[in-house]
């Protein structure tokens, strides 16, 4: 297996902007980043690696004693970060659509029974609109203006709440290494237009049996 050395730092310069213990302890950084073309033993190769980097570590530790210059070398590879990051991001994941789905799940039932309840209620008032001259475009109207107003409330009020505590979002965000606002942005869009999309064809569901509720009446 070839492992191709894509990218090797030389020694940094010092300047004023650089860290002083750094400076003051004469601190040199060599990065090194190695591309495994073998992908099917690249697992193996980076616990090698790392594994060797481990021993090089432990005999260096016993021999700086009688050493002025002390190395340590730090090693990761890509396979551990990406498996690290997706479990870690995956059980917060799962936590928010599990109970996001709980909260829709239950919102929406509750708002298509006090509507549908209602309903029954309004019969007679409605009835007696129809009896002084109100006709079915008018009362289509009026339920269609009552039920949006139920069912799309919630929406408004999430996107003023994620609009005010944007800059605590953003700062969590930056704690779980996650800098880029556009993703967060992109995302809440995203989630609004699906929850918009949900919300529509629930309210639709729930204006037509509103209606035929009223409609049964007469």
């Amino acid at each position: 297996t070839d492992i191709n050395v894509i990218n090797n730092l030389k020694e940094k310069s010092f300047d004023e902007n650089q860290d002083p213990y750094k400076i003051a302890n004469n601190w040199i950084e060599y990065y090194y980043a190695f591309d495994l073309s073998d992908s099917k033993n690249k697992e193996d190769i980076e616990k090698n690696i790392l594994d060797t980097v481990q021993d090089f570590n432990k005999q260096n530790n016993e021999n700086s004693e009688n050493n002025r210059t002390e190395m340590f070398v730090m090693g990761s590879n890509k396979a551990e970060g990406v498996a690290y990051i997706f479990g870690f991001i995956a059980s917060f994941l799962f936590i928010g659509i599990f109970i996001s789905l709980i909260f829709v799940v239950s919102q929406v039932m509750i708002m298509y029974y006090k509507q549908i309840s209602e309903g029954y209620e309004d019969r007679e008032k409605f009835d007696i609109m129809q009896k002084v001259g109100l006709d079915e475009v008018d009362i289509k109207k009026s339920i269609r203006s009552q039920i949006l107003m139920i069912f799309f409330s919630p929406l408004v009020v999430a996107i003023i709440h994620v609009t005010v505590a944007y800059p605590f979002i953003e700062k969590l965000l930056k704690l779980f290494e996650l800098p880029d606002n556009g993703i967060f942005i992109t995302t809440m869009i995203g989630t609004f237009v699906i929850f918009a999309l949900f919300y529509i064809v629930v309210y639709t569901i729930t204006s037509k049996i509103y209606y035929n509720i009223i409609k049964l009446r007469n």
